[in-house]
């Protein structure tokens, strides 16, 4: 009787322990794409400069006569920012951030106020399990602190956003359905 009440207790603690590793794994998921979001730093910049100096003014679309020859070069620019959210984001969300060209345009936001977002702190407030299209999710509400730092004026704002993320289970992954866009402006 002792062992079969033991061995109950080993298979509960096992499930909590099992839950919260999961748990810190999406949670971790949300941290790592908020953080590469949100952050706008110098290396940014000089990728935005080389869609720019070549003309592209944020429009792929043009053809190769309208941009000079730099096209395959602004192409990849745009390849590699997008690239860097997809592992995050489920198949819509990507084809989604893709179609709004947010992997480049919220470089445009920080480059055309003069300023690099730094991410401080990410907090996750709360954790709920939703029903969507009737599949179970994981709804992430946090807070975030960051900073612009502007270039010109050599100052520091610290601002806080509050936002949502919507995680749902894809196969074996939990992966970005929905997130709140680009935010500091």
């Amino acid at each position: 009787m002792l062992k079969k009440i033991f061995l109950i207790c080993v298979v509960v603690i096992i499930m909590f322990l099992a839950a919260g590793c999961s748990s810190s794994k999406e949670a971790k998921l949300t941290k790592e794409f908020l953080q590469k979001y949100y952050t706008v730093s110098e290396t940014d910049y000089e990728k935005y400069k080389e869609i720019i100096l070549s003309g592209d003014k944020l429009d792929v679309q043009k053809s190769e006569k309208d941009i000079g020859l730099d096209y395959e070069k602004v192409k990849k620019i745009y390849q590699d920012e997008n690239e860097k959210f997809k592992p995050y984001l489920s198949e819509e969300a990507y084809g989604d951030f893709m179609k709004m060209r947010e992997a480049v345009g919220r470089i445009d936001k920080a480059y055309k106020g003069k300023y690099y977002i730094e991410v401080d702190k990410i907090q996750i407030d709360k954790k709920d399990k939703v029903e969507v299209n009737n599949e179970e999710c994981i709804k992430f509400s946090y807070t975030m602190k960051y900073s612009k730092k502007y270039i010109d004026k050599n100052t520091v704002e610290n601002l806080q956003v509050k936002g949502s993320i919507l995680l749902e289970m894809l196969g074996e992954q939990w992966k970005i359905s929905e997130y709140n866009k680009f935010a500091p402006v």
